[in-house]
Formats: structure tokens, C-alpha cells, sequence
């Protein structure tokens, strides 16, 4: 696949030309896992609220919930509110493992403005007091691996 290149907008509304590319396999399976885990809380709301619609409670009454398409649960997690997801983050950034993905695992593939932002000293120059941006290309980084695959996008 080819890398993805796009534009952000710093907080001072400069923009910046961005270039990511996959994370092998062997690294993205492990990020997948902990990106899920951290958003395991609405999703697990966007499946009760999804069960419990009537539509979607007709249909498992009369076929089971094997047979709920993954558009339906997109669409329910559409309905996630940012501030339930946001909070779950929040809790999580207290924990170095998390912290670990927010600022380099999920930075391994990026560069910015031609600079690795894997390299600590970019990372850091890039996004202190930047953090809008810094959410924004984990976003990116997360939709382009497919690191939460049933998400609507």
C-alpha cells in the first residue's frame, strides 16, 4: 500500500504536510489489542444500545445476534458520543503502556514535514501544547491500519 500522505493544522493554524505508512503486522496486532481494550467501555454501550433498538432486538429474537451486520454495529458506534470515548482516554492516560501507544507506538510510521516523529526530540517540538493535532494524526494513524476495523469511518 502506499503511503498516505495529508495536511493538519497546528493550534497556531499553520499546516503541516503529513506521510504515514503501515505498521508491519507483527507490531500493529499487539497496537489493535490495546487500542480496543481502551475503547472497550462505549463500544460495549454502542452493543447494548444496538440490542437493545427494536429493529435489532427483533432480529435476534428471530435469528440470533450472529446475524447483526457489522454496518449496523457501525452505526451504532457512530452514535458514541466523543465525550464517552474522550473520557475513556482520560482514564487511561494515566498509565504508562497507554501513554507508550499515544506517543511513540502509534508515531512509529509517521513523518512530519519530512521528520521522523518517531525520533523524541520531533514528537516533542511537533506537539507540546499541540495536543488537537497530536489526536488528530493518532486518528489517522488508527483509520489508515484498520486498528479498530468495525468503526465506521
Amino acid at each position: 500500500m502506499e503511503p498516505k500522505r495529508f495536511q493538519l493544522v497546528d493550534s497556531e493554524g499553520k499546516p503541516h504536510e503529513y506521510i504515514l505508512t503501515l505498521h508491519h503486522a507483527s507490531e500493529g496486532a499487539g497496537i489493535a489489542l490495546q487500542i480496543m481494550a481502551l475503547v472497550s467501555g462505549p463500544i460495549a454501550e454502542a452493543l447494548v444500545a444496538l440490542l437493545g433498538s427494536e429493529g435489532a432486538l427483533q432480529r435476534f429474537a428471530e435469528q440470533g445476534v450472529a446475524d447483526i451486520s457489522l454496518d449496523d454495529l457501525g452505526a451504532a458506534l457512530g452514535d458514541v458520543s466523543l465525550g464517552d470515548l474522550a473520557t475513556q482516554l482520560a482514564k487511561a492516560l494515566g498509565d504508562k503502556a497507554t501513554a507508550k501507544l499515544i506517543t511513540s507506538d502509534l508515531m512509529k510510521h509517521a513523518h512530519r514535514d519530512g521528520k521522523p516523529l518517531s525520533i523524541q526530540t520531533n514528537y516533542d517540538l511537533a506537539f507540546t501544547g499541540n495536543y488537537l493535532e497530536l489526536f488528530k494524526l493518532a486518528m489517522e494513524v488508527v483509520k489508515l491500519n484498520g486498528f479498530l476495523p468495525f468503526a465506521p469511518t
